[in-house]
């Protein structure tokens, strides 16, 4: 090496001594970190052997431990956060296999419309295709929610043709929604017992709408009876099958 002599015999042998002490701690490092090995992989095996109590479960208890985690009726997850199940499929793969082989987990959700952000609708968009799949045949409990502030876009109405390519599962749901896109929402709902419909803009309360311009919903949703509208709207801008409801509350101005 560069700044050493070895031109005398004391230097030579000084330096072929701190080799030989030099490989004989290298050795010591050696067996260090082959017993260091070892013991990891005797550490990794015993971890890999290991069953979680809650793992052991059968998937059939485990899947409805998982419904539990869903909040209270109405109270719909939304389809990200901390309360969305999708929580769950992050946990573990046998987690993620039973949750998405639990459908009436995705069959309740919230979709909220009211940023007007054309990019989060678009994602919203897809991750809804996806809980709709993974629900299966299950009944359906749906909410899309605006604010007053919401506006008619292409995105908004591409959410609710989504959702209501499955209006055949409906079993209750909340609509908050730009009146304009409550035209969509006349398509056969069989299986609706309850909703809430609330535009998010309206005619004024003193303006008579038409029989031809209103909104004619729910016409051909025979078991729904339960209804209420909200968002203070005017009560003239929709029709509904006033016959056969048994329950409504109304907020209006």
């Amino acid at each position: 090496m560069s700044g050493l002599s070895f031109t005398t015999s004391v230097a030579r042998s000084a330096a072929r001594d701190r080799i030989a002490e030099l490989d004989l701690e290298i050795e010591d490092f050696q067996r260090s970190l082959e017993m260091r090995q070892l013991e990891r992989r005797r550490l990794r095996d015993a971890l890999a052997s290991y069953s979680y109590p809650v793992l052991t479960l059968p998937a059939e208890v485990t899947s409805e431990i998982f419904m539990q985690f869903l909040p209270p009726f109405r109270q719909r997850p939304s389809l990200v956060g901390p309360l969305s199940p999708s929580l769950l499929l992050r946990i573990c793969r046998r987690w993620r296999d039973i949750a998405l082989s639990t459908p009436a987990l995705w069959s309740t959700m919230t979709l909220d419309i009211e940023f007007e952000d054309e990019k989060l609708h678009e994602h919203q968009l897809g991750l809804l295709h996806s809980w709709l799949q993974r629900s299966g045949h299950c009944p359906l409990s749906i909410a899309l929610v605006g604010s007053y502030s919401t506006r008619c876009t292409p995105s908004i109405t591409a959410l609710a043709k989504a959702i209501l390519a499955h209006a055949s599962r409906f079993r209750d749901m909340d609509i908050c929604v730009p009146l304009q896109d409550l035209e969509h929402f006349t398509v056969p709902m069989p299986l609706l017992r309850s909703v809430t419909v609330g535009p998010t803009q309206y005619p004024p309360a003193n303006t008579h709408v038409p029989g031809h311009l209103q909104r004619k919903l729910f016409l051909h949703a025979p078991r729904l009876t339960d209804v209420v509208l909200s968002n203070l709207f005017n009560p003239f801008s929709i029709t509904l099958p006033w016959s056969q409801i048994t329950s409504l509350t109304a907020t209006l101005f």
